[in-house]
């Protein structure tokens, strides 16, 4: 479910601390979810018993279950998987500038929403959008592992099960189960070979029932065991 105070006149009726209050008391009662203090999520979803940590903001995003945000990230216009781990300090969805054609990278030529702008029309698209309806910016898959301090860049899709290392800047999409690092960030490695890429891919724990997860969790510790057990006990 989405959260998005969006009345004027409600927004200056309701002090914000009151509404950030109701709003981790709402996502606690209905989903589990935890919100520390100082963050704000705002027009977003969470799915259930996800975590955001201390100053941490989230802006028209939606996490699924179980991920986590660590202290002071910003996460903008992005949609999350499951049982996701991302660090402090991440950055995701920032927008971009243009590098070419204009003179100028500022804002005030291109933007009227610019805290000064020399132009009542947007000439330039601030964001660059993965999906049809324009609102989706950065996708990322689940069971994700995303480093402190890491910066992802719009327009970019991370797969299934990949890591990206601490202070990496992604600017290109990212492989299921692939670790990269790096500015620009590039691939180190991968995490498994190909045929137990494909079995995991093709297994999408992530999306069994959470009953099943905890009725199964001793098999996470080894990944052949895992596989075997699961197609075994098709």
């Amino acid at each position: 479910m989405i959260f998005c105070l969006g009345n004027e006149m409600l927004r200056s009726i309701v002090p914000i601390k009151l509404t950030r209050l109701l709003k981790r008391v709402f996502y606690q009662v209905k989903y589990g979810a935890r919100i520390e203090r100082g963050a704000v999520v705002s027009c977003s979803g969470l799915g259930k018993h996800c975590y955001i940590g201390e100053n941490t903001v989230v802006f028209k995003s939606h996490l699924d279950d179980l991920s986590y945000v660590a202290q002071s990230s910003f996460i903008s216009r992005s949609i999350i998987g499951k049982y996701c781990s991302i660090g402090d300090n991440v950055r995701i969805g920032l927008g971009v500038h243009p590098t070419s054609k204009f003179v100028s990278t500022h804002p005030s030529f291109y933007s009227p929403r610019a805290h000064v702008s020399f132009t009542d029309e947007l000439l330039f698209e601030e964001h660059i959008f993965i999906n049809a309806g324009k609102d989706i910016c950065v996708e990322i898959g689940s069971d994700v592992w995303i480093g402190s301090s890491s910066i992802i860049m719009d327009g970019v899709k991370i797969g299934h099960g990949a890591i990206v290392g601490a202070g990496a800047v992604v600017t290109k999409n990212v492989e299921p189960y692939s670790i990269v690092g790096g500015v620009p960030a590039k691939v180190i490695k991968y995490r498994f070979s190909p045929d137990i890429i494909d079995s995991l891919l093709s297994i999408s724990w992530w999306d069994e029932d959470v009953n099943w997860v905890i009725d199964n969790s001793d098999k996470f510790s080894d990944i052949s065991s895992f596989i075997s057990d699961f197609n075994n006990a098709k």
